[in-house]
Order: structure tokens, then sequence, then C-alpha cells
């Protein structure tokens, strides 16, 4: 059997909005370091990073600090980030000190002290320099070596924490080794979630014994002990984690280990998968070069087709997945989704009632389908999308006060605008009134009127025109490319045509808004996310790209 496809493709980033991407390159750069090519790992994250520092998923790549400092190079911007934590504990270490003093100072005979006052001018200047004095290279390799131990600390150890090898400030002996690695692999069969961060305690463990981790590497495979130390060799590791790799807990703790970087970044995992290095490489050149594309020109547009078409081809996906998953109480899907058209008199009434214009593109929608039943996005359904007899205006306090969101990182906006800005209630930064036209459980559908996005965009714009260089420079570019992204050009004139925008609201425990430019273009979207696994095709037990990338005859493993 051939092995499968890469779940991302060059296509998959040309086309993909940009959280999507973001998500994208950060698992493309874990995957690529992992198997050997550690300066394409870092060509990605240096890419992104100076396309949207703020993308949101760095605690992702922070197992990636050990192994840029193994080869002594790092990421546009990435060590930045290490010295970013660098600062905050610095911050938290003056707080914490600054609470004891307080509360001594306020039990004080005498009452002096700045419990619950302002602190003393000289304290003040000295708490400033500490935080403003510049991160060393020396703190740099101190904060990701206690990153590196605080991963291993939370590796899955079968019993009590006191002879865990790596709780505390203990150096396990080689016997120590033994016994733990022994101890771990013969928890596994009754630990399966477990098993995988086992996998890499085991193997960082064994690295730390081997005399000469190149030679242990080439032992021969049938031998799953090395007879110097009785302990599994490190071959024989290998090959158990690579049967775990389409679980992503198995790459991030494999990631994690910090001796494990001293083989893999030579390619030992890709060995042990049996991987084309033509194939990996030619990967890894289409793929820079589709970042590159992407990253340059913005979003290639999806290939053109009517609303009549997309409307039949969401049909076809849903009607695919129902069958599929065998529902036996399906959501708000018929036979067929469509409805009965509506009439223009029925347009002109629902205008009417509304006090509004609807946008040209959903009175094309309800003139084929007055309604649409839920469509299947790939990851769940879309809510029904209502009649215009049932189309209202939201009146809730709850959703109009919903900060809008057009995948712009809420990071990069605390960084561009002031705290108490966008904490306070204001009409350029909410969703306020919209139309709702689908709804179902904690998820609604709405059509945002052109005079709110006028001030939101135009707000956001506004920034962007920083001569004087008042904003932060990275947080500009990351917002001047998300505007591009939704708008398919940074220097557009915003909504001054009239537009509505479309957004998708889904509450819950993990709330997420995402933004189109139009009603048009949320439905396109929906068709994309079906197709590409809601936009997150690494998800769902997705193959490792190693076994994607194996050389011919070799098939893949499974658990």
């Amino acid at each position: 059997m051939p092995p499968p496809d890469p779940p991302i493709s060059p296509t998959f980033l040309l086309h993909a909005p940009n959280p999507n991407l973001n998500a994208a390159t950060v698992r493309l750069a874990l995957h690529f370091a992992l198997l050997g090519r550690p300066s394409t790992a870092l060509n990605l994250v240096s890419k992104l990073n100076t396309y949207d520092y703020f993308y949101g998923e760095y605690s992702i790549l922070e197992p990636l600090w050990t192994l840029w400092d193994e080869i002594g190079a790092w990421p546009e911007g990435e060590k930045d980030r290490v010295k970013e934590t660098v600062k905050e504990i610095r911050r938290y270490a003056l707080e914490t000190a600054d609470k004891g003093q307080g509360a001594g100072a306020g039990e004080s005979d005498d009452g002096d002290g700045d419990a619950g006052g302002e602190r003393p001018a000289k304290k003040q200047t000295i708490d400033e320099e500490v935080l403003e004095r510049p991160v060393t290279e020396d703190e740099v390799r101190e904060r990701v070596a206690e990153r590196a131990k605080t991963f291993a600390e939370e590796w899955f150890w079968p019993g009590e924490g006191d002879d865990n090898p790596y709780a505390g400030n203990s150096s396990p002996t080689a016997r120590d080794a033994q016994k733990a690695i022994k101890r771990i692999l013969a928890a596994m069969d009754e630990k399966q979630y477990e098993v995988r961060s086992g996998l890499a305690s085991a193997l960082d463990l064994r690295l730390a014994y081997a005399d000469d981790p190149r030679e242990n590497e080439a032992e021969d495979e049938d031998e799953d002990q090395d007879p110097k130390t009785a302990m599994p060799s490190v071959q024989t590791l290998l090959a158990r984690i690579a049967q775990h790799l389409h679980d992503y807990q198995q790459v991030a703790s494999l990631a994690q280990s910090r001796r494990a970087w001293s083989i893999l970044k030579n390619g030992a995992l890709a060995r042990a998968l049996g991987v084309d290095d033509h194939r990996l490489d030619t990967y890894a050149r289409a793929i820079e070069d589709a970042l590159d594309t992407r990253m340059q020109h913005g979003r290639a547009p999806l290939p053109p087709l009517c609303t009549r078409e997309v409307l039949a081809q969401l049909l076809d996906t849903t009607a695919a997945q129902l069958v599929a998953e065998a529902y036996d109480d399906p959501p708000d899907v018929t036979t067929t989704p469509f409805r009965a058209p509506a009439t223009p008199q029925d347009i002109a009434a629902t205008e009417a009632r509304l006090g509004c214009e609807l946008p040209a593109d959903y009175k094309a929608f309800v003139s084929l389908s007055n309604g649409f039943g839920a469509a299947y996005n790939g990851l769940g359904y879309e809510p029904a999308l209502r009649a215009l007899s049932d189309v209202h205006w939201t009146t809730e306090e709850y959703f109009t006060s919903l900060p809008l969101s057009l995948a712009v990182a809420d990071e990069a906006l605390y960084r561009l605008f002031p705290a108490a800005e966008m904490q306070a209630p204001s009409d350029w930064h909410e969703v306020g009134p919209a139309l709702a036209i689908g709804a179902r459980d904690i998820y609604n559908t709405w059509l945002v009127p052109p005079a709110t996005m006028a001030r939101f965009v135009g707000r956001l714009r506004g920034v962007l025109v920083d001569e004087q260089e008042l904003y932060d420079q990275r947080a500009k570019t990351g917002l001047r490319n998300a505007l591009r992204d939704v708008l398919g050009g940074a220097d557009e004139a915003g909504w001054e045509d009239g537009r509505w925008a479309c957004v998708t609201w889904a509450s819950g425990s993990v709330a997420v808004m995402r933004g189109f430019e139009d009603f048009e273009a949320y439905l396109r979207g929906v068709l994309w996310r079906a197709r590409t696994g809601a936009g997150e095709p690494w998800e769902d037990g997705a193959p490792f790209l190693g076994v994607c990338l194996r050389g011919g005859g070799q098939e893949e493993e499974s658990s």
C-alpha cells in the first residue's frame, strides 16, 4: 500500500485563511524539525514570526527552543519570545517581593511602609532598572533549560513522585535510569493514554547513558537490549515511538526531550521511519515556496463558483458526511437543505420590516433558496440558515457587545490600543446590532451592517498610517496582513461600497468568532472547511509527515 499524502499540501497554504495558515505552519515546522530538517523548520518559523508575530500558538513551538540552542541558530524573532518570558519572570519576582514587604510594612508599629500606598520613588526606579535590563545570552540558555526541565517533570511516571527520575533536582544514576525505563515500559499496557510521554521519557533517560548516541542508534534493530547497559536500545525505543506518531501527544512529547534533539536533528527519526530523503526535501521546498507566495501576495482566491454551485456542493458534502457518520438523530438536515426560493415581494417586505436594504449576495442566495439546512463544515454542522420571515436584528446586549473579530489576534489589538479602550464599551470594536440569519444551540450566523464595519476597519487602518512610529511594529504588520487576508488588499477603501460582513459566533467553553468579507465568502468558506477537515487537516489521527514520505515498499505502522 503506498503511503498517504501529507495532510498539509502547498495548495492548502495558498488558500487557507490566516488562522489556519498560521496553525499549519506551526505544525509543519515541528514535523520538519523532528525529521532532521532543522533549517527548514527554522525558515518556516522565521517566516511566520515576520508575517504575524502574535499568531497565538507559541507554546507548540516552545520545545524547539532546545533545538535552536543546540544548533546555535534561532528563527527570526523567536529568541525575543524567550527574552519576554525572562522579563515576565523578573516582573513576577518583583511583584511577589513587593507583596511580602508590603505585608510586613503594614504590620509595623509605626505604620510606615508602602503597603496599600505608592512605592517609594527610589524603589520604583530600582524596579524599572531591573525590568529594563537587557536579557543576557546566559539568561536565555538558563530559561531554555528550565523550560525543558518543566516538560520532563510532567511526563508520565507510574508511581509516587519521590522516585521519579525527573522530579526535583535529582540526577539519576545509570542503574536508576535502567530501573525507570523498565518501570515505564512495563506500565504502558495499562496506561495507554500516558504511553506517549512515557516513551519520550524512556528515550531521554536512555540517551543520558549512551556512550555514543550515533553508535547506539545504529545497533541491530533486532537487538532489543543493549548488552552494555541492559537497557532497550535507542533504536528500539525510536521504533516504538514511531508507532504512535499519528497521536499529537506523542509528537509533542518527543519534541520536549532535551536529549533527543542530539539525534533527531541528524535524522534519527526519519531513518527509523524509512523516510525517502529526496521526497522529504522536495516537499520541504514546495512548502517553503508556497508559504513565500502566500505571505507575499495574500490568499489566493478559491476556484470561481456561482452561489448555486456552492450550495449544490454543500449538499453533496453534507450528504456524504451523514452517510459516513450514520447519525441516528441528525441535525437539521433533510433530504435536501434547499428551500423554496423567495420572491421579489418577499425580499421587499423583509427589507421594509427590517428597515434596511439587504446585501446583494444574500438576496441572490434567498432567491435560490429561502433558507438552507445545516451544512457540514468539516467538523460539525453550521446553523441552518433562516427563511426571510425569521431573520431579525439582534438586540441582546450579550451579542451586541461582543468584540468584533476579523482574524486579528487579541494580543496584537491590545498592543496597538490601550487596554482601557479595548475593555470599555465602544461602537468601533463591538459587533453591535446585526441581522441574525442563522442559529442553533451555541452557534450563530450574523450579517454585520456596513456602517459598523466601516468604523471598525477605519479605526484599525488608522494605526497603519503611523509616521511617528508610535505603535508596535510587529503588531502593525500582523494587523496589515489580517486586513489583507479578509479584504483581499490592505489598501482597499474599506466598507464604503456598502458591503455587509458575515460573522459566525460560537459561545461555550471555547468561544470562537470568524469573520468574512461578505455572505458569499462565508458560503465558500464553509465549503472549503468541509473539504479540508475544518481547515485543520492535521487533526483526527492524521498521519505523521514522516509516514507520508516513506520510500517505496514501506507500509504504515499502526499502534
